[in-house]
């Protein structure tokens, strides 16, 4: 096989550029068009040129962010790729799934069940970049076959996201899939790619997603998330700046980055790819080393094989981070053989594992022979990036190096308060087992008295010769019950700190009552009145469990801030209601409230107002943590007239 690159413009006489390709006598010729004109007349007047040249020939093409042609990358500019086969048999195939309509998966399936023949090597094909949902075309392929590589990617339109076009020969899609399959028993194909975006900042949480398009992250719009660690300025620039900025996430033990494609009117965001409810997430940045040092090894890699010619289909990303050094990147693989391709709003490539994948920020090779003749390679030396001299590549490397060093600082940082916040866990729950061990003594202190006293009737019965089987029954009975009622307040504790695993719909009474059951006897023992109010119930998504023993927390705070200050007709009341955006549960009591200039730092890690030894100063600071990292809400507080207010404030969903 043979591959001839060149440029196109309008002023070119394309039938002398293609002579020697109209002398080639076979029909297997692949013509691939790489422009970054967006004009659906431009393209339909090249390809009406292209027909009447060569009526015989297939055509894909795709509007691009950038153009391929040998060791370089470039703008404003139209490539034109012909590969002439002789020993493969070229299939096309395209799709408007607007006509139908199709999802994205099931546009994958019919591709797949159009273009695979019994000696299918491989598929090239180009999806528009805004409509179509790649991850899930790239499944439905799979779906009809594991074995065939796909190798191409999503178009382009220079990052305006405006419109983008994939074409061939009688067709031009807005929303659509054009594929190629090369048949034959002869064809090699070799794949590989180089990633080289690293995890920058903090991890973030998917907390809303359907499919790619994502509504939240930490419980914040994404749009949000982009403005509070890029800035507002940069947010707005979205979604062109969330190609740079990709979200990168574990797959397969590995990272992929997900670029952003369209930004919503009410802040969600449509990715290249899928995301899952719960899935880990963290911002990426490009790592110029990484770029470079991988483009040597796939050059060793890639001179051991034998190749004919070469495509590369690249994330716009890679040429807009490197800019004019795109090249360091190109230049090693263009000595291997004739290349040219496009940089895309996404690239597929086909794993080791069988499947199909969707990538962002990468550089995916598909390399095509029909001969297994090694080529010398020893006069074509590749510029190698210690040769040169660029105020900006230094720049990079000092910014990668930066980053790095920072990114693992905070790394080791993320790493200590993790374990301080266990130590803190510990440290709570101790706190809240040696409060429960005093819940247990007030619980257990009635019953006690009455098993005793009950005892003493045996005692003093069987003196005055008064036992009979009916005196021994009713003792009987009345002690089981109150040994069955001390073993349900040993079950109540036990399973008021079982800890539970997956969030859930509950009651925010039955809740609270739970609280309730294990300080209510301390507070009688106290003479504290407790009202509370339940005219009001609202159902809440979250941990029950770990919501009761905030209350419990709130309510012994209380507790011992009236019993401290000796106040007479203490009291304590809980009331649950709603302002339509927030379901808020507020627990008052009339203990004297708390410091003015000690309020601001009640919520503290160790900071109590007790006196040494009877506080830890962490329940607190642990209840704010399980109200607002897992229920999805605020702790406040406040001094009234006679004491302090503690609201819990959910929002409604």
């Amino acid at each position: 096989m043979k591959t001839f690159n060149f440029f196109y413009n309008e002023k070119l006489n394309l039938k002398d550029m293609l002579k020697d390709i109209l002398l080639f006598k076979k029909n297997s010729i692949l013509i691939q068009i790489f422009t970054s004109v967006t004009k659906r007349e431009f393209i339909q007047n090249l390809i009406d040129k292209l027909n009447n040249t060569l009526p015989n020939v297939i055509i894909i093409g795709s509007t691009t962010d950038g153009e391929i042609l040998g060791d370089n990358g470039y703008t404003n500019t139209t490539v034109v790729s012909v590969s002439m086969f002789e020993k493969t048999k070229v299939k096309l195939f395209s799709i408007e799934p607007n006509n139908l309509p199709l999802t994205s998966f099931e546009v994958g399936e019919i591709l797949a069940k159009n273009l695979i023949e019994y000696n299918t090597k491989a598929i090239i094909a180009f999806a528009d970049g805004i409509n179509t949902n790649a991850e899930e075309f790239l499944k439905g392929v799979s779906n009809i076959n594991t074995e065939v590589i796909v190798s191409g990617g999503l178009a382009g339109d220079n990052a305006t996201f405006k419109g983008t076009f994939v074409f061939t020969n009688k067709n031009i899609y807005e929303n659509g899939v054009v594929g190629v399959s090369l048949n034959s028993n002869e064809l090699q194909v070799f794949t590989k790619y180089s990633f080289g975006w690293l995890p920058i900042g903090k991890k973030l949480n998917i907390t809303k997603s359907i499919k790619n398009r994502v509504y939240t992250i930490d419980n914040l719009s994404v749009v949000d998330v982009y403005a509070k660690y890029l800035g507002e300025n940069l947010a707005k620039k979205l979604p062109a700046i969330g190609i740079e900025f990709p979200l990168l996430i574990k797959r397969d033990n590995k990272y992929i980055a997900r670029a952003v494609l369209k930004v919503h009117d009410d802040n969600s965001i449509t990715f290249a790819g899928n995301f899952e409810n719960g899935e880990k997430v963290y911002f990426g940045l490009g790592n110029v080393d990484n770029i470079i040092n991988s483009s040597k090894k796939l050059y060793r890699e890639f001179e051991e094989l034998p190749i004919e010619t070469m495509f590369i289909y690249s994330c716009m990303a890679r040429r807009r981070f490197l800019q004019k050094l795109i090249s360091i990147e190109l230049n090693p693989l263009s000595k291997l053989a004739p290349m040219s391709g496009f940089f895309t709003y996404g690239e597929f490539f086909h794993t080791t594992t069988g499947y199909n994948k969707l990538f962002n920020e990468t550089m995916t090779i598909l390399a095509l022979s029909e001969s297994s003749e090694l080529k010398s390679l020893e006069h074509k030396k590749y510029v190698d990036s210690e040769d040169l001299s660029s105020s900006y590549l230094d720049t990079l490397k000092a910014l990668t190096h930066l980053t790095n060093s920072m990114s693992k600082e905070l790394q080791e940082s993320n790493q200590k308060l993790k374990e301080n916040t266990h130590l803190l866990l510990r440290q709570s729950r101790q706190a809240a087992m040696g409060e429960m061990i005093g819940n247990i003594a007030h619980q257990w202190r009635q019953p006690l008295n009455t098993l005793g006293l009950l005892i003493q009737r045996i005692q003093i019965t069987e003196k005055e010769e008064r036992l009979d089987d009916d005196f021994i029954d009713n003792i009987v009975d009345k002690s089981m019950d109150v040994i069955d009622k001390m073993s349900n307040t040993i079950d109540d504790f036990r399973n008021f700190f079982k800890p539970n695993k997956r969030k859930e719909l509950f009651y925010i009474n039955n809740a609270i009552d739970s609280a309730l059951s294990l300080i209510f006897a301390n507070l009688n023992d106290k003479d504290i009145k407790l009202n509370f109010n339940k005219n009001n119930n609202f159902k809440i998504s979250g941990f029950p469990n770990e919501f009761s023993q905030v209350i419990l927390n709130l309510l012994s705070n209380s507790k011992d801030a009236i019993d401290d200050k000796s106040i007479k007709d203490g009291e304590i009341s809980i009331k649950i209601y709603t302002n339509h955006f927030n379901i808020i549960i507020e627990i008052e009591d009339n203990g004297g409230g708390i410091k003015e200039e000690i309020l601001e730092h009640i919520f503290e890690p160790y900071f109590t107002t007790k006196e040494e030894g009877n506080g830890t100063g962490v329940g607190l600071y642990m209840s704010k943590m399980i109200i607002e990292n897992n229920m999805n809400g605020k702790l406040l507080v406040e001094n009234s007239e006679f004491g302090a207010i503690f609201r819990v404030v959910i929002d409604c969903e």
